[in-house]
């Protein structure tokens, strides 16, 4: 059996310690795909002893993560993994999941993926969103794979498969084994560029209305109703937690780009004017103030509670 850690990677340098913390006591390698970091990403991977591949995205319009997690895969399996692990590098394994992770790991048959419960740190590295009213409250997802030496990834913009294949029922690791905690919320106003960036490139493709754009992203907003809980000793116990500085300078600077490519007035149904730099932008140009595409809240309740009925 060969572990090998697979990451793709922009500007990471302020979460890679913690998930470098997990990762690399489990791991026999890491690779990581680098596409042009600007910041200490490189250095701090090298450092760990991971192999560190460019990315060359010449000629990409809007960024590809399936075609990224393909390259990685192949990357992989040049380096003779059997067993691949697909954290991001905002990401980081609980101490209680590295104790036992290479016997868990080493039951996984070819093909096989291990689901785990996927935690949402919440607006700092202290609490976690608990809510199960949010959906990302309870929600598992697939991290680790092991390989069959025939499954790929599909080409896709976002929202991409975190593991190669057809989508197949995961094993699923019980909660007191281990979880995977996930640290992008707490930087608050760089998830809300970030966010807002997947929404312009979601509409630029063109494959959804706004409404639904919308709609999918609105978990990523701020509610102040949402209940959380302090982290688990036994998540965090011996685990470096990121540093939690914003940095929205790259994100700003994308949006832009695209404001300017395709006119601010493009993206005036998206709920992106929140953020208050990008509303101070928009009616500056327009002298107005962006009117938003939503679906109403009656039509999304009676829709949550079908859907609470159809998977009840």
């Amino acid at each position: 059996m060969k572990i090998i850690a697979l990451v793709p990677v922009k500007n990471e340098s302020w979460a890679l310690p913690s998930y470098l913390s997990s990762v690399s006591k489990i791991a026999d390698h890491i690779i990581a795909l680098d596409d042009s970091s600007t910041d200490s990403s490189r250095d701090i991977l090298k450092a760990a002893g991971a192999t560190v591949v460019e990315y060359d995205a010449t000629g990409e319009k809007l960024v590809n993560m399936g075609k990224r997690r393909q390259r990685l895969l192949e990357l992989g399996r040049e380096a003779e993994g059997t067993h691949f692990i697909w954290l991001d590098a905002d990401e980081t394994f609980s101490a209680n999941f590295v104790e036992k992770a290479e016997e868990i790991i080493s039951k996984l048959q070819p093909g096989e993926k291990l689901a785990m419960r996927w935690v949402h740190a919440w607006k700092n590295t202290d609490q976690y969103l608990s809510d199960i009213k949010s959906p990302f409250g309870y929600i598992w997802k697939d991290f680790i794979f092991c390989d069959d030496g025939q499954s790929n990834f599909k080409d896709k913009f976002l929202s991409e498969s975190r593991t190669p294949g057809e989508y197949s029922e995961p094993i699923k690791l019980k909660e007191e084994d281990g979880i995977v905690l996930h640290w992008q919320f707490t930087r608050w106003k760089t998830t809300q560029y970030k966010q807002a960036l997947y929404r312009c490139i979601e509409l630029i493709k063109g494959e959804r209305s706004a409404r639904r754009i919308n709609h999918t992203y609105s978990i990523t907003l701020d509610d102040t109703n949402l209940e959380t809980e302090y982290l688990k000793n036994t998540w965090v116990n011996g685990t470096v937690t990121p540093a939690t500085i914003e940095d929205t300078q790259y994100f700003h600077a994308r949006l832009l780009e695209l404001f300017s490519t395709h006119g601010i007035k493009f993206f005036e149904p998206l709920e992106i004017w929140h953020i208050p730099e990008l509303k101070e932008l928009f009616q500056k140009t327009t002298g107005y103030t962006p009117k938003l595409e939503v679906f109403p809240k009656w039509l999304i309740y009676l829709n949550t509670i079908k859907n609470k009925i159809f998977h009840d």
